[in-house]
């Protein structure tokens, strides 16, 4: 059985977020003790009573909304490691939020029609640079995987084959520092392009920059190679 802490290194977590989760963990753990709790039975109603509990003025002081969304999110990580390691079946802390903590938003976001275009109408055909034709296969799967699922450049390069299931449709994404784990849905018409990147063109990417790893897609150095200015 590996520690929490083990499990945060597992996830690539930095030394100061690993303290920090750590630390929310500890002070989570001494109010179960206080209030009779146990971390691998407790139920909704018992973390919504310690969400509440954080938000209450002690001693003159009260936390932020940005401080308890902090330490709820530092719990729904500690959750998903006692999911991982069979102590517990579900994630109570998973869909909670704080209302009134400050969030940043994009402008100028296309709508989905929008982005499903670009999916739709990227080329792929005659191009004319040797290499060309398959950095543009995988970059239309790339796309697709952006505008369907989600996904971003951090994601991509915690792909490896055995996380992509043409059969079922599915797609596994790893956690990273900011994100759980999740399975997603991939849809009919992503399957044609993925089919052929997964047997002719990402086996021609590996040849061509000699890079024969698991990785779904081949890459050296801090950047997805052949030149294309893309997904740094």
């Amino acid at each position: 059985m590996k520690t929490y802490e083990d499990y945060l290194i597992k996830q690539a977590y930095s030394g100061g977020t690993i303290d920090s989760y750590l630390r929310a963990r500890e002070v989570f753990d001494r109010w179960c003790i206080f209030k009779g709790y146990r971390s691998d039975t407790i139920d909704y109603k018992g973390c919504l009573e310690y969400a509440k509990c954080l938000q209450e003025t002690k001693k003159g002081k009260t936390l932020s909304k940005k401080t308890v969304k902090h330490r709820i999110g530092a719990l729904k990580i500690y959750f998903n490691y006692l999911i991982d390691e069979n102590f517990r079946g579900d994630n109570p802390f998973q869909n909670m939020d704080i209302r009134g903590a400050k969030r940043t938003l994009n402008h100028n976001l296309l709508e989905f029609g929008e982005l499903e275009d670009l999916f739709y109408s990227y080329q792929t055909r005659n191009i004319e640079l040797p290499s060309s034709p398959h950095v543009a296969v995988r970059n239309k799967v790339l796309t697709g995987l952006m505008v369907y699922q989600g996904l971003n450049a951090t994601a991509f390069r915690t792909l490896k084959m055995e996380h992509i299931n043409l059969e079922r449709g599915r797609i596994y994404v790893p956690g990273t520092r900011k994100t759980n784990p999740r399975e997603l849905e991939i849809k009919s018409q992503q399957i044609l392009s993925l089919a052929q990147y997964l047997e002719n063109d990402r086996p021609a990417l590996q040849k061509a920059i000699g890079c024969h790893t698991e990785a779904f897609v081949p890459f050296t150095g801090d950047r997805y190679a052949i030149g294309h200015e893309l997904f740094k």
